[in-house]
């Protein structure tokens, strides 16, 4: 039995009787018995950590390295360089993204299908909690809702912005097309008088899918008070 381990966050060892034994850095320990195979990850990825049980002594796995998605992650600072390396018509939404929901995923997949890039801004937590979406909002902290919707195939570039709106970020960016939901009427989508002016186009993309993050929120409070 090999226990290979990278960065030292956990240590095993092998029982005659009961197998691997595994204890982590973390407090969590339990035994597997020999024939059991087990990746174990700990710890956010960037830190490429890992522990691997093989059955057989044989190594699997050298390393674990960061997804590809998480080069989609964008700061503002250094959009201008990677925005040249999007294709055009290239496509600009924005928002929150708190808890990412099939209503979210189809409006970003609608998007993306009109051009030939998305950009996707998030507010940063501030901007959120000056939304005014409640005190625990946003639920998730800007990390974790970039890497979030990077994961998804329809997006290609997150960036974020701290301001109340991303006017000063559509500006830097200057898409070809301008998108929100449904509840955005063209005439009040932050950016589409520019946009229109440069000869872009601004769309507001009906709803298909009655979800959102503050109902989904309500329904898990109610539940929790119902205990």
């Amino acid at each position: 039995m090999l226990i290979k381990k990278l960065h030292l966050v956990s240590w095993g060892g092998m029982c005659p009787t009961f197998g691997v034994q595994f204890k982590s850095d973390f407090g969590f320990q339990t035994t597997f018995p020999y024939f059991y195979p087990a990746v174990f990850l700990f710890r956010p990825l960037r830190y490429h950590t890992a522990c691997l049980f093989i059955p057989n002594g044989i190594p699997i796995m050298s390393d674990w390295s960061l997804p590809d998605f998480e080069r989609k992650i964008c700061p503002p600072e250094e959009l201008a360089q990677r925005l040249h390396e999007l294709p055009r018509p290239l496509v600009f939404t924005n928002g929150c993204f708190d808890i990412l929901h099939r209503g979210h995923v189809t409006y970003l997949a609608q998007a993306r299908s009109a051009g030939a890039a998305l950009v996707l801004a998030l507010n940063t937590d501030a901007s959120v909690r000056r939304l005014g979406k409640g005190d625990d909002r946003p639920v998730n902290p800007l990390e974790n809702r970039a890497a979030v919707a990077a994961a998804l195939a329809s997006v290609d570039l997150v960036t974020w912005f701290d301001e109340d709106t991303p006017a000063e970020l559509i500006e830097q960016i200057k898409p070809d097309i301008l998108i929100k939901g449904g509840d955005w009427p063209v005439e009040k989508i932050v950016g589409a008088q520019e946009t229109l002016a440069r000869g872009g186009k601004v769309f507001s993309i009906p709803f298909l899918h009655q979800t959102s993050t503050t109902k989904t929120l309500e329904k898990i409070r109610a539940v929790e008070g119902g205990k």
